[in-house]
This record gives structure tokens, C-alpha cells and sequence, in this order.
């Protein structure tokens, strides 16, 4: 890893643009990754529309929340179009001799129907609004992925963390230690329930709540 004075550079004019990096790698069989704050940070570094071509060089995407609407308009942008079926409802009331009531000063009639009907009609439309890039939560994003030839459906993924599970046949010390480190790596979210990791005779902690934490005793 090298640090370099220039946040992201582009042009004709230049030899040593980024967007000529990522394709002769891409030559050598060489993945680059490249993380930045916002499409916005590109566009206010690079001069005119130049940043479109560097963006164009990235084929794997992955967007996670994004606070600019520049940036959340244009992913959603990336992510294209599709043709979607729309519901439209339709009500309708019809009356036979009807009359304006002297009291209420309403039409009324003695005889009268309710016709409701249900279409549908194709609308193209975002993949993704706006809307669910400015409001994805942690761990969570909308990923434009590319298989080596061709880019993928846009989707939208989780991720979760994985964590080695203590197998039955390690020892209590071990455990323990195992815990240890968890507790150390989050300790906002393990402190309360420590006294109940580290005990001994429980086997398990099931946590659905503030108010609702269960725990598995062991077999005496």
C-alpha cells in the first residue's frame, strides 16, 4: 500500500489517470479496490464529468447509506431501470332515482350500486429509489456485482459477522478465553449479559430483548 498526494485523477493527459490503472490491471488479472466517501467527493475532485469515466471503470459496486442526494440519486441511476406491474383501484357508485334529501341537503336514492375494479399496467421505473440508499442501516447495502464478464442483477444483501462457535469438546479454560476476547472486541454489547456468558453452568444465552433474556441450564 502507497499513500498518494492526489485524491483520484483522470484525463486524457494524463498517463498515470486512475481509470488507465484499473484497466491495465484488470490486464494483469489484479483486483482493485477503491473506497470514497460519496459520489459527490469524486465530482468535486475531478474536473467536469470526468468522474463518470473513472465510476465506469469500477465494476463491482457496493453502496452502503448514503447522506447526499447527488450520490443516491446517481446510484440509483447505476443500478438502472425495470418494468414493474402497477395496481390501480377504481371505485364507482351509481344511483336510479336519485334525489337531493331536503334535510341533509345530500343526493339520495332508494336504489344504488358499488362497482369496484382492479387493472394493472406496466411502468418502468428505478430499481432502487433514492429512498433506499439514503435509509440502508449497518451491514447493510445495495451491491452491483460483475461476474468476470458480464454485470449481475442489482440486489440488495446483508452481511453479518462470522464468529467461531466453541466446539463440545473445548475445554472450560479455552471457552472462557474465547469469551474473554469477545467481550474485549464488544463491550457495549456483551457487558450486560457478561455474568451470564462466563457462567459455567449455562449452555446457552438467547437474547429477544431488553426485557426478555433466557438461558439454558447444563445437565448435572
Amino acid at each position: 500500500m502507497r499513500r498518494v498526494s492526489a485524491f483520484a485523477t483522470v484525463g486524457e493527459s494524463d498517463p498515470t489517470g486512475d481509470e488507465k490503472f484499473f484497466s491495465l490491471s484488470r490486464q494483469a488479472k489484479c483486483i482493485a479496490i477503491v473506497a470514497t466517501q460519496s459520489i459527490s467527493s469524486l465530482r468535486s475532485t475531478l474536473p467536469g464529468d470526468s468522474w463518470r469515466t473513472l465510476l465506469q471503470t469500477f465494476r463491482t459496486k457496493i453502496f452502503l447509506s448514503l447522506s447526499d442526494d447527488f450520490s443516491a440519486k446517481t446510484a440509483s441511476e447505476l443500478c438502472g431501470r425495470e418494468d414493474r406491474l402497477k395496481v390501480s383501484y377504481n371505485l364507482s357508485e351509481s344511483g336510479h332515482d336519485a334525489r337531493v334529501s331536503l334535510l341533509t341537503g345530500n343526493a339520495v336514492s332508494h336504489r344504488a350500486n358499488i362497482t369496484a375494479s382492479k387493472s394493472y399496467s406496466t411502468q418502468t421505473d428505478y430499481r432502487f429509489d433514492m429512498k433506499t440508499f439514503t435509509e440502508l442501516r449497518n451491514a447493510q447495502s445495495v451491491t452491483i456485482a460483475y461476474d468476470g464478464l458480464n454485470p449481475l442483477r442489482p440486489l440488495f444483501a446483508t452481511s453479518s459477522p462470522t464468529t467461531t462457535t466453541p466446539t463440545s469438546h473445548t475445554s472450560s479454560s479455552s471457552k472462557k478465553e474465547n469469551c474473554d476476547e469477545w467481550l474485549r472486541d464488544d463491550p457495549p454489547v456483551l457487558k450486560p449479559i457478561e455474568h451470564l456468558i462466563l457462567d459455567e453452568s449455562i449452555s446457552e444465552v438467547m437474547v429477544n430483548g431488553a426485557d426478555q433474556i433466557f438461558v439454558e441450564k447444563r445437565d448435572s
